[in-house]
């Protein structure tokens, strides 16, 4: 596990020095990125740490995703597949995983934000 970006991801979320405009300065895999989340919002990987998310819902991406962890104003994730994949969230993984926005980017990664 990365921990400059759990440290990143955890002042990001803390309360006494959150920041609500936070972008991790690297990607992760995804199951770094569940153990980043579920540190940071100090809670289980099927237990809701903040509004609607869940670190487990990361563990439907696909495993060989990287993951960019962000906050802003509430939690997001930039996901991005290695070169030739692309993601792609039918309307009822989106439900399940109680994601509010879904937006590919010029990048080519798709954020997803949850309030």
């Amino acid at each position: 596990m990365n921990k400059t970006i759990l440290a990143e991801t955890k002042r990001a979320y803390c309360e006494e020095t959150r920041n609500l405009n936070f972008r991790a300065s690297k990607s992760v895999p995804v199951l770094d990125a569940v153990t980043i989340m579920c540190a940071a919002l100090g809670c289980k990987d099927n237990e809701s740490g903040y509004n609607n998310f869940k670190p487990g819902f990361l563990l439907a991406l696909p495993q060989d995703a990287n993951v960019t962890l962000a906050r802003e104003g509430s939690v997001c994730v930039y996901v991005k597949l290695p070169k030739g994949h692309t993601l792609k969230l039918d309307a009822r993984t989106q439900r399940a995983m109680m994601i509010d926005e879904y937006h590919p980017q010029k990048d080519g990664s798709v954020r997803l934000w949850w309030d």
